[in-house]
């Protein structure tokens, strides 16, 4: 399996992650956020899926939710609540501003004050 963050061409953290799985298929949704150069935000929710055929196993990558352009701390949790909302899932967001810190500390303190 390869990492979820491979198709980045910038810096890019996991914020959330969460695996289910049936007796058919497994699939892990991920809000995953990514920052260029300039400081500029994007925001995806994607699932990958494994399938499994005849004894062996397929991995399938689908982006549910994009969200470009971000440079603001309102825009930033707007976006992060629509891939929840598209992924169906419900998002710590304590969890995910420790995940933010990772990228930028600042920024992360700007998001905590529209989620708290």
């Amino acid at each position: 399996m390869t990492n979820p963050l491979s198709f980045a061409r910038s810096l890019a953290v996991i914020l959330f992650e969460i695996k289910t799985e049936n007796h058919f298929e497994h699939w892990t949704d991920y809000i995953i956020a990514t920052r260029n150069n300039k400081g500029i935000y994007s925001v995806l929710s994607r699932r990958r899926y494994k399938l499994a055929e005849f004894d062996r196993f397929s991995y399938k990558t689908l982006t549910l939710n994009q969200n470009s352009n971000i440079k603001t701390a309102f825009e930033f949790v707007a976006a992060v609540m629509k891939c929840q909302d598209e992924s169906r899932v419900q998002v710590d967001w304590d969890l995910l501003i420790v995940q933010l810190c990772l990228f930028d500390a600042d920024f992360a303190k700007e998001v905590s004050l529209y989620v708290e």
